[in-house]
């Protein structure tokens, strides 16, 4: 037997081991001596041994192979006696001869010698009985080092590296150092999870061994399996080791597998910083890796902010509060100095800033000069962006939004105040902002926006503006307003030129300029006492300039109050001569095309006695406007001062003292309403709706490399794809990525929804080459997902939304299923979904949203709970509940949730932001059924007496009347059916009438009225599903 071994061919020992079979192993001493007999004659031996370090690494690793079931092992319970009864291989003897004939070799070369091209963990089971045969001739378990150094036989190193993590710290217990320790240390043992091995995922040598063959593209796909095991499994862990090897000074830990390191820390912050992850120790996670790397916890820390941008404002502020509340906890001492002053990221620091600011916690005017002091133009133009991005989310109250009324006041306020100098200054470059205009023309433009948005907030400014730092700009403030009174009596201008001019003052961003206009306000108001002495010219300027400032909207909420009181004060010195009465006469002319907006300061005008029998013209539009709005409230200003007569029947000295101050306080409680908005289908929906890329011209192939391209993929398949992707490499240049991006998606992927996994095994066998072509698809799938959004026929196109729809299938696919998001500002499908609710497009944009997340349900980011696709599914359940809803738009929300294994239950609705949307038009909308016959009649009523009132659909309640409601007589429209002479077919049976008759003389249904109006249900039910059936059968024959 021996001659037939060759000395250079130590692997036939193994070969001849299989065909001795089972029958060596039944006895030590039989094997003994089978291993004596193969292995005689090798020069390469130990004078006392019969088998060499690299024989023996060959031999342990085919008995444990042998010697274990595929598939078995249970890697939770570990004995080594089961592991020796598995099959007929007999390793408690094999143990037996390992330990008292090899024990005096060097184990350590043995262990190195496993680098041989056979060598492959199978399963759990090999790998135990691999552990047991190492520790009998060795007495120590493998050594890590000889199992992560540099192997040629990468695959079969990975394979040991997958299944060693399997096992629990009983079964291989991995050697760590201190710092490793202190990052297992972070969370406790995870039972029943798949990894089991905790201290493992520490282990530096496997994380850096796990990096390096990450960049092996062929390997690639293993590592990343393995690393979202650990993901899900130990999360903490994973992150301070990634964290810890990126900080050390070894260049390979640092630059080794750095696509996939991007990757799982962006998923690791989802898991660790966001308030609604599920991790379990994500406080002590961050706490080790405070300790570890404080500029690194705070980048997390923002990056985790910046990944909420398309979440809605109340979980950013949730967001923004888990952030807060864990650095505070960490580091309590440096928090400020880390994070208000040194994040470096100002949208960042400022939105703390403002959390903080609303707890109490910052003066915030103060934070602000100092940032301004300190990089001035980079955070004044933080803070304008800041603003303008959240303006529209503005709470009245503290602490309920991201930006709160005092805190947009106290900015404003602050960047009016900015020194002129500061203003007049050029917009830095990379900014992403226009630099060629100033920063004072930047505020002012956020002004405008501001005020253009709440009304109000000019007065709350102005009462809240710092009065003149110095004498001498009081007293040029008080000149330049009374220069322009003195320019409007000499008439050196008009009063309507005047009037402008406050406007552009109200709203400037310059300080000066709105000193001014508050300075008017506060002189004219505070001159009413004194206008009984004015003359007669002069009074009836005046009264004129005073009612031009209530019609044109100068003065508002407590302001507008007081300048209504003056006036109705005036009218009531009802002496026909009398200066106060000229006075209050010319200002109300001003102001009577607003008087229905008041109808109780209508009320207290008509009351004034004498008005009605000397102005009966006057009084007779005054009752015409209050009964224009009779049932109407006021205003949302503060005119209930000006409407209250015991406040009005008050001495005029008591508004002269409320005004004697150029500060008039505003309370903080003042609404800011914000203008209607129109139903409009695009703004916001992201780059693939808004930007119009329908022209786009790719280069194509030649026209023989064409020719052979569009050949391979009419004949693509599964079996074929590995082979097709070769054949694509060697025919086609990158450069040409963008023209079959186009092809596959025009002409396969969205008109064949039914070989999308072919198309998807395509792409994943062209590997690192196709990463391009990739991006290209995308591309040209948003770019056609947009223009079929933007078609006019969207909604009477079948086609069209088949399209979509095999679009949004895809998409999800190529996203969400590999772990891909997909970005707000390309598509935002959330604001896609209330956008198609107001505009009539439901119809289309569910299917296409509802196929998008179905992907979600092979994905490990983005399956359910993740908070992103509950948001969506929040939207969803809604609509669902959205009264006369389509059946179809309903049945893909259904679909929606069975194929991600949750019901319509497990969604919590979002009824608060649908509430807030446009209310659709029902009538000719493709979304909703409204019945022939109920379009102008209510489909249902309020009971009073319940909370929120209980609907109860017309005609439903008992009684004789409600049947004869329930059971109207067909209109022309409903005598022409589908099926012509439908009621010819229709046979109502007898016992249904007399069923109907137990009832009792309530129920007043025969069969006459039964015969009149089943048909019409019945084509009625036709009509709803023979769309959708029709729309499915053209699909199925297209494909």
């Amino acid at each position: 037997m021996a001659e037939r071994i060759s000395p250079n061919e130590a692997g036939l020992i193994t070969n001849l081991l299989a065909e001795l079979g089972p029958a060596c192993t039944q006895s030590v001493s039989t094997l003994r001596d089978t291993l004596q007999q193969i292995t005689r004659g090798y020069s390469n031996t130990p004078s006392n041994m019969y088998m060499s370090e690299e024989q023996l690494a060959r031999v342990l690793v085919f008995f444990s192979e042998k010697g274990t079931k595929a598939g078995g092992g249970n890697p939770i319970s570990f004995n080594e006696l089961d592991v020796a009864e598995r099959t007929e291989w007999n390793l408690s003897n094999v143990s037996q001869v390992f330990s008292e004939d090899f024990r005096s070799l060097n184990w350590e070369q043995v262990a190195n010698n496993f680098d041989f091209p056979g060598f492959m963990i199978r399963d759990v089971s090999h790998l135990r009985g691999f552990l047991v045969l190492y520790k009998a001739g060795a007495t120590n378990p493998v050594p890590m080092q000889s199992m992560t150094r540099p192997w040629t036989n990468k695959s079969g190193q990975l394979s040991f590296i997958e299944n060693i993590l399997l096992v629990p710290s009983s079964v291989f217990s991995f050697s760590l150092n201190e710092e490793e320790e202190k990052d297992a240390a972070t969370t406790d043992d995870v039972q029943n999870a798949l990894y089991l091995n905790r201290k493992g995922w520490a282990s530096s040598l496997v994380l850096n061994l796990l990096f390096e063959m990450s960049d092996d593209p062929n390997l690639a796909p293993r590592v990343g399996a393995l690393f979202r095991q650990g993901l899900s499994t130990y999360p903490e862990i994973l992150l301070c080791s990634i964290v810890r090897l990126s900080t050390s000074r070894d260049a390979a830990s640092i630059n080794s597998g750095l696509r996939i390191k991007k990757e799982i820390i962006r998923e690791l912050i989802a898991l660790i910083f966001m308030p609604f992850s599920k991790v379990r120790n994500s406080l002590s996670a961050i706490q080790r890796l405070w300790a570890i790397s404080e500029n690194d916890t705070l980048k997390f820390s923002i990056e985790a902010w910046r990944l909420s941008n398309s979440k809605d404002p109340k979980i950013r502020l949730q967001i923004l509060g888990h952030i807060i509340r864990n650095i505070s906890n960490v580091s309590p001492k440096t928090f400020q100095a880390k994070v208000l002053y040194g994040s470096g990221d100002y949208e960042f620091s400022i939105a703390v800033a403002f959390f903080m600011a609303d707890h109490n916690a910052l003066d915030l005017p103060l934070y602000l000069d100092d940032q301004v002091k300190k990089v001035e133009l980079p955070f004044i133009m933080g803070l304008v962006a800041f603003i303008a991005h959240n303006v529209q989310h503005t709470s009245a109250e503290k602490g309920q939004s991201l930006m709160s009324a005092s805190n947009l006041i106290a900015c404003l306020t602050y960047l009016r105040g900015l020194d002129p100098k500061v203003l007049n200054k050029k917009i830095p470059t990379g900014s992403g902002m226009d630099t060629n205009i100033t920063i004072g023309e930047s505020v002012k433009a956020l002004l405008n926006q501001c005020f253009k948005m709440y009304p109000q907030l000019s007065d709350r400014l102005s009462a809240s503006s710092p009065t003149p730092n110095s004498s001498a700009q009081k007293d040029e403030i008080e000149e330049a307003a009374n220069m322009y009174f003195q320019q409007i009596y000499k008439g050196e201008k008009e009063i309507d030129e005047i009037i402008e001019m406050l406007k552009r003052f109200k709203t400037s961003g310059n300080s000066r300029e709105n000193d001014i206009f508050a300075c008017m306000i506060h002189n004219l108001f505070d001159e009413y006492r004194f206008f009984s002495k004015y003359p007669e010219k002069e009074l009836r300027i005046t009264g004129i300039l005073f009612g031009k400032l209530i019609q044109e909207q100068l003065v508002s909420s407590i302001t507008l109050g007081i300048a209504l009181r003056y006036v109705l004060e005036a009218l009531r010195k009802n002496d026909k001569n009398g200066k106060m009465f000229t006075f209050g006469m010319f200002a109300l002319e001003q102001f009577k095309e607003r008087l229905n907006e008041w109808p109780q300061y209508c009320s207290h005008i008509v009351q004034i006695p004498g008005l009605k029998e000397n102005y009966k013209k006057l009084v007779d539009e005054i009752e015409t406007a209050k009964e224009q709005n009779q049932n109407s409230t006021s205003s949302t200003v503060s005119v209930a001062s000006a409407n209250d007569s015991a406040s009005l029947s008050s001495g005029i000295s008591s508004d002269n003292a409320q005004m004697s101050s150029s500060n008039h306080p505003v309370p903080e409680s003042v609404p800011l309403t914000p203008k209607k908005r129109e139903a409009v289908f695009g703004p916001g929906l992201g780059r693939a709706v808004n930007e119009l890329k329908d022209d786009v011209q790719h280069e194509a192939p030649n026209n023989k490399a064409l020719d052979r391209v569009q050949h391979l993929m009419n004949n693509v398949t599964i079996a074929n794809a590995e082979q097709t992707a070769n054949d694509i490499k060697s025919i086609l240049d990158a450069r040409n990525f963008g023209w079959l991006g186009q092809y596959l998606v025009v002409k396969r992927i969205s008109t064949q929804p039914n070989y999308h996994h072919v198309y998807l095994a395509f792409l994943d066998h062209l590997g690192d080459y196709g990463k391009d072509l990739i991006e290209a698809i995308l591309s040209s799938v948003y770019m056609n997902v947009g223009s079929l959004l933007r078609s006019k026929d969207i909604t009477t196109s079948s086609s069209q939304r088949s399209l979509l729809k095999n679009l949004g299938s895809w998409l999800g696919q190529i996203t969400l299923a590999r772990n891909k998001p997909i970005l707000q500002i390309t598509l935002d499908c959330k604001e896609l979904l209330y956008q198609g609710y107001e505009t009539g497009r439901l119809f289309a944009v569910t299917p296409f949203v509802a196929k998008i997340l179905e992907g979600a349900k092979n994905s490990l980011v983005f399956r359910p709970p993740n908070p992103w696709v509950m948001g969506l599914l929040g939207v969803f359940r809604s609509l669902y509940e959205v009264e006369d809803l389509k059946m179809n738009i309903k049945f893909e929300v259904e679909v929606l949730c069975k194929n991600l294994g949750l019901t319509l239950a497990d969604i919590p609705p979002r009824t608060d932001e649908l509430s807030k949307r446009i209310l659709p038009v029902k009538m000719s909308n493709p979304d909703f059924n409204i019945k022939s016959g109920m379009a102008n009649a209510p489909t249902s009523v309020q009971r009073p007496g319940t909370p929120g009132g209980e609907k109860s659909v017309s005609g439903a309640s008992v009684g004789a009347s409600s049947t004869q409601v329930a059971s109207p007589g067909p209109t022309p429209k409903e005598q022409h059916t589908v099926i012509p002479n439908l009621a010819s077919y229709v046979t109502i049976n007898p016992q249904l009438v007399q069923l109907f008759q137990q009832l009792g003389p309530a129920c007043q249904l025969d069969a006459a009225t039964l015969k009149r109006n089943v048909p019409i249900a019945v084509d009625r039910a036709i009509r709803e599903i023979i769309q959708p059936v029709v729309e499915r059968s053209v699909t199925i024959a297209c494909i």
